[in-house]
């Protein structure tokens, strides 16, 4: 058993009223059911330190999470991206390459 894959193409979206959707597709689940993913934006992410900050955690069975108003600009800020991670019974899973807000 092991920690699983990484979601796979997840991309912010605008959603109505002046917030966004991160939507994602499930990964394999490394022969461990998935229990929640983990949203992170990253800034900077040409910088080895990266500073990051997690806008939310859903169930297992979500491919998706609403971003309030609030958090948006985290998401449309020059040098950054986002990433979604799965959580198993062994951890949470790696984490995928970054992705960058879509139109």
């Amino acid at each position: 058993m092991s920690q699983g894959h990484p979601p796979d193409h997840h991309r912010a979206r605008q959603a109505q009223g002046g917030g966004s959707t991160v939507t994602w597709t499930a990964p394999a689940d490394g022969g461990s059911a998935i229990q929640g993913y983990v949203v992170t934006v990253v800034n900077d992410p040409g910088d080895p330190v990266g500073a990051e900050a997690v806008l939310g955690t859903v169930p297992g069975t979500a491919t998706s999470l609403a971003v309030p108003a609030d958090r948006v600009a985290q998401l449309e800020a020059d040098h950054t991206g986002g990433q979604v991670t799965a959580v198993n019974e062994r951890g949470q899973g790696p984490a995928p390459a970054l992705s960058h807000r879509a139109p």
